[in-house]
């Protein structure tokens, strides 16, 4: 009778390509992803140009990317890269502060945000989360990303909460229709000053007896 062969195929290692400009955070990188046997490194590159030319070639499951890159920021190459491949993942891996560009990330098309200060275990963590199907970044960060109406451009304030009525007098606070304006100090001297210069340029004019 012959016999069966019970071996288990070996399970598909996760394709991952790696984009940065320093060199050796590239090698470094390489070799520590390399050494788990669920990631197989399939390419690197040193900037966003040479990555977006490689990508078909490399077929990666999983890009890191740096968000400061040169001639091409980083954002702008997630939107490359998810142009060409909308089902491919990307990974933030930066120096800048999670709070700050995370949201951007996530906005641009990226699946996770890793700074380069956590320990080194953080960013395989990472990898194996993203490609298990979940947002990684801080959860209010994810939130704030997805939910809608907040891809208007930062810092700027809402149109619909503007206020509609007119500035007061020079130097006061504007104030809303009904309320009086408030005056600083400096403001009221300055009327008070204006004031009594028209009195002595333009004395009053006396009536006849």
């Amino acid at each position: 009778m012959p016999t069966q062969n019970t071996t288990t195929p070996p399970a598909r290692k996760t394709r991952v390509f790696l984009v940065d400009d320093h060199p050796f955070l590239l090698r470094c990188m390489a070799g520590s992803l390399g050494a788990e046997p669920d990631l197989l490194v399939c390419g690197q590159a040193g900037s966003a140009a040479k990555a977006l030319a490689t990508l078909a070639v490399a077929k990666p499951d999983l890009v890191i990317v740096d968000s400061v890159m040169p001639k091409q920021d980083g954002l702008a190459l997630i939107k490359g890269l998810k142009a060409r491949v909308p089902k491919l993942l990307v990974l933030v891996f930066s120096m800048q502060d999670e709070s700050r560009y995370a949201k951007r990330a996530l906005q641009a098309g990226a699946a996770g945000y890793v700074m380069k200060s956590a320990p080194p275990q953080r960013l395989l963590q990472a990898i194996r989360k993203v490609m298990g199907g979940a947002f990684l970044a801080n959860q209010a960060t994810v939130l704030r990303a997805h939910a809608p109406g907040t891809l208007r451009r930062p810092n700027r304030p809402d149109p619909s909460q503007r206020r509609r009525h007119s500035p007061g007098p020079r130097g006061s606070a504007a104030a809303p229709p009904g309320r009086p304006p408030t005056w600083t100090h400096s403001s009221l001297s300055c009327w008070t000053a204006r004031k009594e210069r028209r009195k002595t340029c333009c004395p009053p004019v006396n009536s006849p007896p």
